[in-house]
């Protein structure tokens, strides 16, 4: 009689029948939620994958948790990829990633290590791929959870939110954050290994590659993961969304032109907006201008209320309204910190970046040989 998959209750023959998949996850640095978000990665339903972790060396802080997490489990591995020369570290550790993959994968699956992910996480991302011969990439995405409410950590899910849903829009519609899955023949004869060998980016340099070949991708549903957030600093949030910008910045510049001064104007009407009701009474705008104002930020509460139920756990309304302006601040003054600048600093590595997204210096810090604190997202 066939043994019995444990998890899925499929016998060995009917496992066979599905595609093979290789998870590759780069980790750097530690959290406080990593060994619960790398051990979600090793109990999902799909029943023919296997986890490849990658760290720069063996001496990176994730490193003993990684051995700690996958003592006993045959369908996981930890190897080193060592220092990247010509590309991100996370470029670089998913490339020996794929290195590393059985000759028989038939789906390359890259996740990050910041997120959790449901049992069945893996089966839905990979569903497109499944049906669709015509896919050759499917991708999803991931919300933050504050794990302490303050202004901060809900502005980032709040930022984090509209990216999720930016997605969505056809034209916009791309591998964004968290994890995505391609045909491994796809891999090859798109060349992203080449591609990634020398930029700064994974998701959005494949984004642009894929505009390029003018591909789609397709965004399953319930393929999102979980990310815990517990910095509620400022230099957290604006670290991460200068990353963000950068990254448009460098390969998709008008889309990052158009974004950031609409969000700098938009702000600028929904606060002299603000200014003409608090001074309303005192005649200093006509009464005309005071009801369209007034118009115009009802308008605005009622669709930000809209918004905040897009969030599977928005939290309070007393967070939600101060944080969903901050956010809007904090976006115009990323935006604006990388107008002059040529430069991504992520994980305590220095990268100069030309245009397209092509690494041309590498600097590391002490942090960065150390193991930096991940932020859980890209």
């Amino acid at each position: 009689m066939p043994a019995l998959d444990t998890r899925s209750g499929r016998s060995d023959s009917e496992t066979e029948a599905f595609l093979k998949v290789t998870v590759i996850v780069p980790v750097a640095g530690v959290s406080d939620n990593l060994g619960a978000n790398l051990h979600s990665l090793l109990q999902q339903e799909y029943p023919a994958y296997s986890v490849i972790f990658v760290t720069q060396d063996e001496f990176d802080q994730a490193a003993p948790i990684i051995r700690e997490g996958i003592a006993g489990q045959k369908k996981a591995r930890h190897i080193n990829a060592g220092k990247a020369v010509a590309c991100s570290q996370k470029n670089y550790n998913l490339l020996q990633g794929v290195l590393a993959s059985d000759l028989s994968t038939d789906i390359l699956v890259f996740c990050d290590s910041g997120h959790y992910a449901h049992p069945g996480w893996l089966a839905r991302l990979l569903y497109p791929l499944e049906i669709t011969p015509s896919i050759a990439v499917s991708s999803g995405y991931h919300h933050v959870f504050p794990e302490k409410r303050c202004v901060c950590t809900t502005g980032r899910a709040i930022c984090v939110l509209a990216l999720y849903l930016m997605r969505k829009i056809p034209l916009l519609s791309q591998p964004w954050g968290g994890a995505l899955a391609i045909r491994k023949i796809d891999f090859e004869q798109l060349g992203i290994a080449e591609l990634w060998s020398t930029t700064v980016v994974d998701d959005v340099t494949l984004a642009a590659h894929l505009h390029k070949k003018k591909m789609k991708i397709a965004i399953p549903t319930d393929a999102d993961l979980r990310t815990v957030v517990d910095d509620c600093s400022w230099q957290a949030w604006e670290s991460w969304l200068i990353r963000q910008w950068a990254y448009l910045k460098f390969l998709f510049p008008r889309l990052w032109l158009f974004a950031g001064l609409a969000n700098i104007a938009f702000c600028f009407l929904i606060f002299f907006c603000i200014l003409i009701i608090a001074t309303g009474a005192g005649g200093f705008f006509p009464r005309r201008e005071v009801v369209v104002a007034t118009v115009f930020v009802t308008v605005m509460a009622v669709g930000a209320s809209i918004f905040r139920l897009q969030h599977p756990a928005p939290g309070s309304l007393v967070f939600w309204f101060p944080a969903l302006l901050a956010a809007m601040i904090m976006a115009g003054w990323c935006h604006c910190r990388t107008w002059f600048s040529d430069s991504i600093t992520w994980a305590g590595i220095t990268y100069t970046v030309a245009t397209g997204g092509k690494v041309v210096k590498i600097v590391r810090s002490e942090e960065a040989k150390e193991g930096s604190k991940q932020d859980g997202q890209q």
